[in-house]
């Protein structure tokens, strides 16, 4: 067993786990609703923002770049969003568009995310809600992935079954760039710009 994963005893280094850690620990990692709006604009000028449920497979195939998936009615989610609002999003084997059969980009969902098959991504997956993966083949996202869950507070579930995995390997540099599909730099928020006249 890889003393990395036991609890800390005795002078030990510490864990890569922490275990009922408090929830404001993770507000760092999580987007306000500005943020989530900046993305949906970000996805809006990419053509690839979605509302409800959505099926990512063959047929229906991931571009790469920022993907947004909002809920129903395109409002972020409350403490009063009723769970039907929210948006469902489902990605099958053979959900990649790009050639290379990996995707490159940034996932968001305003709602809930369940990924099945072999599924390669470089990126960021985030979900306000919960989180469902589970892998066959050769499935694996590398950068990183984030479940809120706003409203289901133990529906996040990352499960092998026995004919693959369901691999999620921490890189900084995939979740950063989306695997350099994110444009990496400063934008102007939308009505902030002043230009200051010369009379």
């Amino acid at each position: 067993m890889d003393a990395r994963l036991t609890k800390r005893t005795f002078g030990e280094e510490p864990a890569d786990i922490q275990q009922n850690a408090p929830a404001s620990s993770f507000d760092a990692f999580t987007y306000t609703a500005a943020e989530l709006d900046i993305l949906k604009g970000f996805a809006r000028a990419n053509g690839t923002y979605y509302r409800g449920a959505v099926t990512f497979n063959s047929s229906n195939q991931l571009p790469n770049g920022i993907v947004f998936v909002d809920t129903i009615t395109g409002s972020n989610i409350t403490d009063t969003t009723p769970s039907s609002d929210f948006a469902a999003v489902q990605i099958h084997g053979g959900a990649v568009a790009d050639p290379s059969g990996t995707f490159a980009g940034w996932i968001v969902v305003n709602g809930s995310l369940s990924i099945s098959g072999s599924f390669r991504m470089q990126g960021m997956v985030y979900v306000v809600n919960d989180l469902s993966y589970t892998g066959t083949g050769t499935g694996e996202i590398a950068g990183v992935v984030v479940s809120q869950n706003v409203r289901d507070t133990v529906a996040t579930t990352v499960d092998t079954n026995s004919g693959g995995n369901a691999s999620i390997v921490y890189n900084c540099a995939a979740a950063r760039t989306g695997g350099g599909q994110i444009p990496q730099g400063w934008f102007v928020k939308p009505g902030t710009y002043r230009d200051v006249s010369d009379g």
